[in-house]
Formats: structure tokens, C-alpha cells, sequence
């Protein structure tokens, strides 16, 4: 007994330690790429293709990492991960040099998005049951938040003073001191269990259904995720004036609120967690989009104030909520398996949707403009996340093999 508490908290250990490595990196650059293509004049079309590109190459990269979880150990996942997070701030210290560069920058930041967030999701599933899936998620983004800011901050003050190569020796360094560590530690083995579950193919993907609407949740949530992670900063951009030493204080404020909120909820929501709270959830999630398309840089400042901290409560809300119901899915039904499907359909969704919102950034010529009909579209998109169902007892009479119950 004691050793399996010692092997859990081992595991909990190792987990940590990659996903503040990580969000440390994250904040000093990959964070700051839709708002520095900006910031380099590149238009809000360009940033819709160099997203949608970025999901193309998540897709291919989910079929490499599939092999590299399959038939290598978890350090070689982590190696990859770290070598890819090095080669986007690499491809960007060129990028300034030329627009050439931004198709390769798309496929590494797919690649690594690929590789850090599948092998964060499955690590994650392992350590969490029905149960306290809330709690550990909530204590999972109030760790992230932490050194995300940390990394924003550095970030931010670095690119306010154009000094990218400070960035790129700063992130090589760190990256580098990073892999050593965890290429010479021992961690508890076995570690990605996907080595131990069916491969997925096109056809089971393109079959893929269950009774809980999961194949349009996983379309639609891919869009906004990208829509709050790329998108949404440029607006946080505009409105800080175009600054990035002030976008990274707002951020940071932003963020503080987002941690506030999970670590007041946390510790309940697997308690109250249930049709309601998950609808009133959806419903202040579209409102925060809603919130969006009122905000500008002529707002007035408590009217800015009072709208951010309604977007950033709204949002995080609903983020805490849906990722317990999507983590008690993956627990009940297929584990990985649904994790990784959700991937393919989240990334190749993304390709093709914001394929289509450059070519509607680009017939609208006021960016600001598109930003929010952009938003808009997003305020009644959201509605769809009504659909998505708690899992069941009855999912054991389900004869669809994707979502079968795991044996306990």
C-alpha cells in the first residue's frame, strides 16, 4: 500500500514538473505568437491561415506521437516535446526576417501543441477519478497559471524592448537545462498507457459516434479554444494600446481572476456537479462572447474593467465545468481513446473553419470589424455545448465499441 501511494505521488510529481516546464516556455513566447504576427503587421487573415495551419499539422503530428507513445518511453515523448518548443522560438528569430518563415512556424507550433497537450490530457486522465476530476483540474490551472504568468511576464518586458534574442537564449537554456533533468530522472513506468490500447484508424474515426453527442463537442470546442487562445489575445492586444508590457500585465490580472475562480470552486464542484450547473455554465459562456463584441479601446475604462471581468469569470467558469464532465467521460468510456479521437476532429475542424475565417477576414477589410462578428458567431456556437451529456449507467448497454465502459 505504501508503495502504490509512494508510485502515486511520484506520478503526481512528474506530471507537475512537465507542466510547469512547459507553461514557463509557453509564456515567454509560443503565448505571444498570434499578437506578435500582429504586432509585425501581419493582417488578421494571415493569422486565421497560420491557426488553421497550425491544425493541419496537429493532425499529422497526432499520428507521430501516436507511434512515439506506443513504442518509446514517456522520456522520449518529453525530449520531442521539448525539441519542438525550442525549434518555433528558433523558426521565429527568422520569421522577423522574413514571411517566408511563418508555414514552417505553423507546422512546429501544430507539432508542439500536438505533443504537449495530448501527452498532458493522457497523463492527467491517469491521475484523476470521477470523483475529484474538478478539484484536480482546478488545482491543475491554478499551477499553470502560475508559471504561465511568470513566463508572461519575462516575455512580455522582453518584446516590449525588442529583445527577441534574449527570448530565444533564454528559452534554448531552459528548454536545454529542462531535458537534461528529466532525460537523467527516473519516473514510475508504466507511465502512457495508450501502448496498451487499439490503434486509431480513418475508418473507426470517420464511424466514430456515441449517445452523448461527443463527435460536435469535439468539433466545436477545438474552434473556441483557438478562439480564446489566439483571437481573443489580439483583441487583449488592442485594447492594451498595442503594448506589450501592458498586455502582459492585463493578462496577468486576467489570470489572477482565472485562479481565483478555480480555487473557489474547485473543492466543490465535484460535489454539485450536474445537468444544471453544467447548463448555467453554457449559458455564461455565451454571454462572455456576448461581453466581447461590446469591448474596444474606446471603452470607457470601468466599463473595461467591469467587461473583462465578466469575460474572464464567465469563461473560466465554464472551462472548469466542461472539463470535469470531459474528463468523466474519458474516465467512464475509453479513456485515451477518447481523448486522442477528440484531438483529430477538434484539429481538422480547426483547419477547415478558421480556413474559411481568413477568407472572410479578408473580404472584410476593418479587422476590428471582423473580430467582432467573429465573436458573434461565437456567442450563439456556444449553444451547441447544451448537447453534450453526463455519462450514464446506461452507457453499459451501449453497443458502440468507442464507448464501452472501461473494466475496472
Amino acid at each position: 500500500m505504501n508503495k502504490q501511494a509512494t508510485n502515486g505521488k511520484s506520478r503526481f510529481l512528474f506530471f507537475y514538473q512537465f507542466l510547469g516546464a512547459h507553461s514557463l516556455l509557453i509564456g515567454l513566447f509560443p503565448f505571444f505568437i498570434p499578437v506578435w504576427l500582429w504586432q509585425m503587421g501581419q493582417p488578421l487573415p494571415v493569422i486565421c491561415l497560420f491557426v488553421s495551419g497550425s491544425g493541419l499539422s496537429f493532425c499529422i503530428g497526432l499520428r507521430l506521437w501516436e507511434h512515439v507513445a506506443r513504442h518509446q518511453s514517456i522520456i522520449s515523448v518529453l525530449l520531442l516535446t521539448f525539441f519542438l518548443e525550442l525549434t518555433i522560438v528558433a523558426l521565429a528569430s527568422q520569421t522577423s526576417a522574413t514571411n517566408h518563415m511563418i508555414v514552417p512556424l505553423a507546422i512546429a507550433n501544430g507539432f508542439y501543441n500536438c505533443f504537449f497537450w495530448t501527452t498532458q490530457r493522457c497523463l492527467f486522465l491517469q491521475l484523476v477519478t470521477s470523483s475529484n476530476s474538478g478539484r484536480q483540474y482546478g488545482n491543475l490551472q491554478i499551477f499553470v497559471s502560475l508559471f504561465l504568468k511568470a513566463g508572461i511576464l519575462f516575455g512580455g518586458l522582453l518584446l516590449e524592448t525588442d529583445n527577441f534574442l534574449w527570448i530565444f537564449l533564454l528559452s534554448a537554456s531552459l528548454t536545454l537545462a529542462m531535458a537534461f533533468y528529466f532525460y537523467h530522472r527516473n519516473h514510475p513506468q508504466p507511465i502512457m498507457q495508450i501502448r496498451y490500447e487499439k490503434s486509431i484508424d480513418l475508418k473507426s474515426l470517420i464511424q466514430y459516434r456515441d449517445p452523448l453527442h461527443s463527435r460536435r463537442i469535439f468539433v466545436i470546442d477545438g474552434l473556441f479554444l483557438f478562439l480564446e487562445s489566439h483571437l481573443w489575445t489580439i483583441s487583449l492586444f488592442l485594447i492594451s494600446n498595442q503594448n506589450f508590457a501592458s498586455f502582459g500585465i492585463v493578462v496577468i490580472v486576467l489570470a489572477a481572476l482565472f485562479g481565483v475562480v478555480f480555487f473557489t470552486a474547485k473543492n466543490t464542484i465535484d460535489r454539485v456537479a450536474g445537468s444544471y450547473l453544467f447548463q448555467l455554465a453554457v449559458l455564461l459562456y455565451c454571454a462572455g462572447w456576448s461581453f466581447r463584441i461590446m469591448l474596444s479601446e474606446e471603452t470607457s475604462a470601468v466599463w473595461m474593467v467591469s467587461g473583462l471581468l465578466l469575460i474572464t469569470f464567465c469563461t473560466s467558469f465554464f472551462r472548469l465545468v466542461f472539463n470535469k464532465r470531459f474528463f468523466d467521460i474519458a474516465n467512464a468510456t475509453s479513456g485515451n481513446h477518447y481523448l486522442i479521437v477528440k484531438s483529430y476532429y477538434t484539429q481538422m475542424a480547426v483547419f477547415i473553419v478558421f480556413l474559411l475565417l481568413a477568407i472572410l477576414t479578408y473580404l472584410i477589410a476593418d479587422e476590428r470589424l471582423s473580430l467582432q462578428i467573429i465573436y458573434g458567431i461565437a456567442a450563439v456556437a456556444s449553444l451547441v455545448y447544451f448537447y453534450y451529456r453526463r455519462p450514464t449507467e446506461q452507457l453499459t448497454s451501449s453497443t458502440d465499441q468507442a464507448i464501452t465502459l472501461k473494466p475496472k
